[in-house]
C-alpha cells in the first residue's frame, strides 16, 4: 500500500507530497487541472518510460518517490528472486536528469525498468479506460488464475524452485566460462614451455649470441682495425715485428760478452715470439669475421 507519495520537477508539479490515507481516496477537479499528472507519475514508478520533456524546470532533475507497506503483499520470494534487499517499509524512487537520462532505485538499490515493473505492478493498479485489455494478457489471466485456484503455496514453491535453478545455471555458467579460460591458459602456457624448452637457453650461450650480434654489425670496422693492427705489428716499414727484429740482431753481438746480456737476448726472443704469435692469431680472427646476413637474423632471433 502506498503510505508517502513525493513528485518534484515533473509536468505542471514543482514539489508535491502526499500521504494517502488507508481507506478511499479521491482527488477532484476541473479537466486540465492536473489529476492525471499524478498518475504520469505514479507510473515513473511502475516501469513506464519517460524523459526531459517531463521536467518542469529543464535545469533540474525530476524525482518521484513512494513509499509502500509491504506487510501483506508475501513479496519476500519476488525480492529474493530479484536479489534485492525486502524491508516490508520499501521505498521506490525514479529519477530523471535534465539531459534524459533515467535511474530508478528500490531500497536505494539501483534496478533496470524491467525489475521496477516485475516489483512496481504487484504493488499498484492503475485502471484506465483502456484496462480492459489487460485480459489478454498471458501474464494477467495466469495471476487471475492462480488467485482464484489458491495456488499460493504452489506458485511460492515454483518461484522458489525456478530461483534455484536460476542461480544453478549461473553457477553453471561461470564455472564452464572459468574452465574454458583455464583452458586457453593452459594451451598458451604449453605453447611457452614448449618454445622455451627448444630454445635450450643458458647465461652462456646469451653472452656469446650477444658477441655475435655486436661483431656482425660492426664486420667491416673491425676488419679496417684489424689491418691497422697487423700493419703496425708486423708488415710496415715502422712496424714493431721490424724494429724487435733490429733490436735482436744488435743484441745478439752482445750475448756472448756477459750472461746479463744472454739473458736481455733471451727476454727479447721471448717477446719476438710473443708478437708472432699475437700477430698470426690476429690474422686467424680478421680471417673469420665476416657478415653473414642469414646468420646474423638467426643470432637476433635467438637473442630475443
Amino acid at each position: 500500500m502506498l503510505v508517502h507519495l513525493t513528485i518534484r520537477n515533473y509536468a505542471l508539479i514543482k514539489h508535491l507530497e502526499l500521504k494517502p490515507s488507508p481507506a478511499l481516496n479521491a482527488i477532484t477537479g476541473e479537466t486540465g487541472a492536473g489529476k492525471s499528472i499524478i498518475l504520469g507519475a505514479l507510473g515513473l514508478l511502475l516501469g513506464n518510460r519517460a524523459d526531459s520533456k517531463v521536467l518542469l524546470d529543464e535545469q533540474e532533475k525530476c524525482i518521484t518517490e513512494g513509499i509502500f507497506n509491504l506487510s501483506g503483499y508475501q513479496l519476500e520470494e519476488v525480492f529474493n528472486s530479484l536479489e534485492l534487499d525486502y524491508q516490508e517499509e520499501t521505498i521506490i524512487r525514479r529519477e530523471i536528469s535534465p539531459g534524459g537520462k533515467s535511474r530508478a532505485f528500490i531500497n536505494d538499490t539501483p534496478v533496470n525498468l524491467d525489475v521496477l515493473k516485475k516489483i512496481g505492478y504487484r504493488l499498484m493498479d492503475i485502471h484506465s479506460q483502456h484496462e480492459t485489455l489487460e485480459l489478454g494478457e498471458q501474464p494477467f489471466q495466469l495471476r487471475l488464475i492462480d488467485l482464484y485456484a489458491g495456488n499460493e503455496k504452489i506458485v511460492k514453491a515454483y518461484l522458489s524452485a525456478w530461483k534455484n535453478w536460476h542461480d544453478a545455471a549461473a553457477e553453471l555458467k561461470s564455472l564452464e566460462d572459468e574452465a574454458i579460460r583455464l583452458k586457453q591458459e593452459a594451451d598458451f602456457i604449453r605453447f611457452q614451455f614448449s618454445e622455451l624448452s627448444q630454445a635450450d637457453l643458458n647465461p652462456e650461450s646469451d653472452e656469446n649470441l650477444e658477441s655475435q650480434v655486436k661483431i656482425s654489425e660492426n664486420a667491416e670496422l673491425i676488419k679496417t682495425r684489424f689491418h691497422e693492427i697487423i700493419q703496425s705489428l708486423g708488415e710496415g716499414d715502422f712496424s714493431a715485428r721490424q724494429s724487435i727484429s733490429q733490436a735482436r740482431a744488435a743484441l745478439a753481438n752482445l750475448s756472448s760478452l756477459s750472461s746479463t746480456y744472454s739473458k736481455l737476448f733471451a727476454r727479447l726472443e721471448s717477446v719476438r715470439l710473443e708478437l708472432d704469435d699475437l700477430i698470426q692469431e690476429i690474422e686467424n680472427e680478421s680471417d673469420d669475421v665476416g657478415f653473414d646476413p642469414e646468420q646474423a637474423r638467426v643470432a637476433k632471433e635467438r637473442l630475443d
